[in-house]
């Protein structure tokens, strides 16, 4: 993997999140602990409700994000774009991965395991630092979505809701969960 590409690809994501002033070197050490992988168009990269011993950085493509209603039909949720962080939340909690992620064309990710992750977050300083500002950031953003995606949802609960509308509602349902989920 060429780290400084990749370091400059997270620097991008992060200026998105307003922490785009960290020093590259504390990039280039994210991205050593990451290994680069290419998917095809329809790889999965992650499968709703499976445990999760990684997360990805999203360098180059797209994703589509699914996830199941209560009879296992997949609802496309949203479309997630270069640059990009995905999974990270199986590592934060231990849960289950909340949807399915599949490439949507050629992608390259950098993936970092469980255990790089457990050091960076330990880790004072640098690369550290970074990580958990981009976590916090980006935990912060889903919050915020999943907020505005739960106010439009409540507005329009004094509807009576015909068959049709009803699995509208149980769709923008799922995009919430999703949104707060940190998909969305």
């Amino acid at each position: 993997m060429n780290h400084l590409a990749a370091a400059q690809s997270l620097r991008s994501l992060l200026a998105d999140h307003g922490l785009g002033d960290a020093p590259l070197e504390d990039f280039v050490d994210v991205m050593a602990l990451c290994r680069e992988d290419l998917l095809d168009d329809g790889d999965v990269l992650c499968h709703e409700s499976r445990p999760g011993k990684e997360m990805w950085f999203l360098l180059d493509g797209s994703v589509a994000v699914s996830k199941k209603n209560y009879d296992g039909t997949p609802h496309h949720l949203a479309d997630l774009h270069a640059p990009t962080i995905i999974g990270h939340m199986t590592l934060i909690d231990g849960a289950p991965r909340s949807a399915t992620v599949t490439a949507a064309g050629t992608i390259k990710v950098a993936t970092l395991s469980k255990p790089a992750f457990d050091q960076l977050v330990l880790e004072t300083g640098g690369a550290g630092d970074l990580m958990r500002r981009l976590l916090i950031s980006s935990l912060n953003e889903q919050l915020g979505r999943g907020n505005i995606a739960l106010q439009r949802v409540i507005a329009g609960e004094e509807v009576e809701l015909d068959p049709e509308t009803q699995d509208i509602a149980e769709h923008e349902l799922l995009r919430t969960t999703a949104s707060f989920d940190g998909f969305g």
